[in-house]
């Protein structure tokens, strides 16, 4: 292997292929050599601060799943209807798991401020369902045409 250093008497190490070292061990009574391989740590890391932003231009400030425009809600919402991180990131083929993983460590750290955020927008979504209804708006918020006959009436799928 390229590469070797002297560590100390009877002990030398080589830098192998991708991380990979071997260390020699020469017994100093019998002189009997020792080789242990050893994987190593890769040098560099994805920080995990940096998979998550927040730009006041996106989703109004709101933390996104970062170079994606995804927001960390989106994916909090998700796993609380009962998906797994492995069927989001299936679901949503630009993301990777670690951003997946991240987003959710994100919303972990940031629940109250996030359940907050999802539940305004929920209320202000059945406000405004509730709104159209009042002022007769053609689509009432039970999924129909409304001011129709019934029989003409066409059943629209419900907004989730």
């Amino acid at each position: 292997m390229a590469g070797s250093t002297r560590l100390s008497p009877g002990l030398s190490r080589s830098q192998g292929v991708a991380g990979v070292s071997l260390i020699s061990l020469r017994c100093a009574k019998t002189g009997g050599a020792h080789d242990i391989i050893r994987e190593e740590m890769p040098v560099s890391f994805a920080e995990i601060g940096a998979l998550i932003t927040r730009d006041p231009a996106l989703r109004g400030g709101r933390p996104i799943v970062a170079g994606t425009g995804v927001g960390v809600r989106t994916i909090a919402i998700e796993n609380n209807r009962g998906l797994s991180p492995e069927e989001i990131a299936a679901d949503r083929p630009p993301l990777t798991l670690a951003q997946i993983y991240a987003a959710l460590a994100f919303y972990h750290a940031n629940k109250q401020e996030i359940d907050a955020d999802i539940a305004a927008e929920e209320q202000a979504y059945e406000e405004g369902v509730r709104s159209s209804r009042r002022a007769g708006h053609p689509l009432s918020g039970d999924g129909q045409i409304g001011n129709l006959p019934h029989q003409d009436r066409k059943r629209l799928p419900r907004r989730p």
